[in-house]
């Protein structure tokens, strides 16, 4: 999902890989890889979002703890999500949670 305000564009990890893939991409990570730290902490006190932030009014909100099940799925299913190695288990939760969040969004 992409959002954009301003010209500060959002978007999952996935679409901006594809989009650096598709060549859409304007950011010159290049030059983001040779800043220095001292460069990069300069840049981040004089944007506003960085310095105006009012961090009176952040919360920390911990995540809900995960319930543990028994769930029988297809064998390709689980071959898929077992390909990328260790992890397969949040990679699953993290589908269900996209495919959760889309369904929400039909619904409303």
């Amino acid at each position: 999902m992409t959002t954009k305000r301003g010209s500060i564009v959002t978007m999952s990890v996935d679409d901006a890989k594809a989009a650096i893939r598709r060549g859409e991409s304007r950011s010159d990570f290049d030059y983001v890889g040779k800043m220095t730290n001292e460069e990069i902490e300069r840049q981040a006190v004089n944007d506003p979002e960085e310095r105006d932030w009012d961090w009176a009014s952040a919360s920390l909100e911990l995540p809900r703890p995960k319930v543990g099940i028994h769930i029988k799925l297809d064998a390709n299913i689980i071959e898929f999500f077992k390909r990328d190695g260790g992890g397969y288990q949040t990679r699953i939760n993290a589908a269900l949670k996209a495919f959760v969040k889309l369904a929400t969004k039909k619904r409303a």
